[in-house]
């Protein structure tokens, strides 16, 4: 015989049910921030590709409301499911803030960039120029000192992104996500431990 089901489990009550109301508001404070600026992509149910005995791990926003509780043959939720979920795309590597100087070397000629941040596997360039279209080629000298010992890489990569915004006074300041291709072996090992030096010295520099 199935066991009774208390009344108060059909559903939150009225204190449960407002207490994610504030969480909008707490999470829109650093809207200010170029990087809560930029909206994470929403994905629909389908982009899940979810089977029978995959397990999952949820932390459920106040539009999902508990349908019912079923105790037999074992303990488990109905809820509904909402309309959009919005996930964030996981990188191949640890990427860190930086402010390095570099070359850039186009189809153009050469031009000056920011490194804003860094990986074993890519970086983020801000350029007050241009620096190419999605799918470009390109080549980088990066200088680079790790532990007090300076070095150069010089290195190609494909531009993957591209956005731009005003400036003050005038002019654009250029974004570029860069992916970086055919890295020898030692290349890959000094990107990587620059990346790790980064996150010892300052563990709130991940990106």
């Amino acid at each position: 015989m199935a066991e009774p089901i208390p009344a108060q489990a059909e559903g939150p009550t009225p204190a449960q049910a407002e207490a994610p109301a504030t969480a909008p508001a707490q999470a829109k404070a650093p809207a200010q921030t170029e990087a809560a600026a930029e909206e994470p992509p929403v994905y629909q149910f389908e982009d899940m590709r979810l089977k029978a005995g995959d397990r999952l791990q949820m932390q459920l926003p106040a539009s999902v409301t508990q349908e019912k509780i079923i105790r037999v043959p074992f303990d488990y939720l109905h809820l509904s499911f909402p309309k959009d979920v919005q996930g964030l795309m996981v990188r191949k590597a640890p990427r860190v803030k930086t402010q390095i100087a570099a070359v850039i070397e186009t189809s153009a000629g050469k031009v000056e960039a920011q490194v804003s941040n860094l990986s074993a596997t890519g970086m983020l360039l801000h350029s007050v120029t241009a620096l190419g279209a999605k799918g470009d080629e390109l080549s980088v000298t990066l200088p680079l000192d790790l532990y007090d010992v300076k070095t150069e890489l010089k290195l190609r990569g494909k531009i993957q992104a591209v956005s731009s915004a005003p400036i003050e006074g005038g002019g654009e300041q250029h974004r570029c996500g860069v992916e970086f291709l055919g890295l020898q072996p030692n290349e890959t090992l000094i990107l990587q431990s620059v990346v790790h030096h980064e996150l010892a010295k300052n563990p709130y520099s991940v990106v």
